[in-house]
């Protein structure tokens, strides 16, 4: 931030303003260490001044800060107080599964169709078999996205899909809707078999919306665990997390 060299000295006490206190020797070594990388230089008694390379490194560094920061702000959704949060969820999801949806239907290669094939029959067979649907639910979801050849909605899905949290609550709410969901999923098969991407798309989000319905309908059966924010890594909070999963037994979902 400076436009003149700075020292040791200098750099210590903005530091120390910063709630970062060390002394001046250690703020020396590390900007040793920084000449070293070609990332500040030294102008003698001067002080220091960061280098083109440095400034690039910075860039690099506040980039990374900025998408840290955006990771915590996404994250911070999956905690959930009533139905409607997880309905949030549940509408970004479909705004990413229709798009790999009509992606898959044009993109998608035989091999990877032939896997969603096994992936439905799997799921219509696993009611007699005692399975559980969810695996081979996952299993085409995954596929889909896989098809769709866009590396970003894949990986947004799979941090979605992948919350136990949202995976229990849409199974609680849809567990006597083994039938309908593999309807919506022979629906899905087949539009991505003509490689039809707007037929794909609509019935991709009636397989989602199906989801949105069943937790809004079944809002009063839902049972969340709510956990205080900054209390996670407490002696104080474990107890009082377990002693409510002891008391509501039925919390699991």
């Amino acid at each position: 931030k400076t436009s003149r060299w700075t020292g040791a000295s200098f750099l210590r006490q903005h530091l120390k303003v910063s709630g970062i206190d060390i002394g001046e020797a250690t703020v020396g070594r590390v900007l040793s260490d920084l000449d070293v990388l070609g990332y500040t230089r030294k102008a003698g008694k001067l002080g220091r001044a960061v280098t083109k390379k440095g400034l690039v490194r910075l860039h690099a560094l506040q980039l990374e800060l900025e998408r840290e920061t955006s990771g915590r702000k996404v994250t911070s959704f999956f905690t959930f107080r009533n139905p409607e949060d997880v309905v949030d969820v549940l509408e970004v999801r479909r705004a990413i599964e229709r798009e790999t949806a009509q992606l898959a239907a044009t993109k998608a290669s035989a091999a990877q169709i032939k896997a969603m094939r096994e992936a439905v029959a799997a799921y219509h067979h696993s009611p007699s078999e005692g399975a559980t649907d969810s695996r081979h639910d996952m299993s085409l979801h995954n596929m889909i996205a896989i098809a769709s050849k866009n590396g970003l909605l894949a990986t947004l899905l799979d941090m979605i899909r992948k919350d136990r949290e949202v995976a229990g609550i849409v199974r609680k709410a849809r567990e006597h809707a083994s039938a309908q969901c593999a309807l919506e999923h022979d629906a899905i098969l087949a539009a991505i078999e003509r490689r039809d991407a707007v037929a794909a798309q609509v019935a991709m989000e009636a397989h989602i919306d199906g989801m949105i319905k069943a937790v809004r309908s079944n809002a009063g059966a839902l049972r969340y665990v709510i956990r205080p924010p900054g209390r996670e890594g407490s002696v104080k909070a474990g107890k009082a997390e377990r002693g409510r999963a002891h008391r509501e037994p039925s919390a699991v979902l």
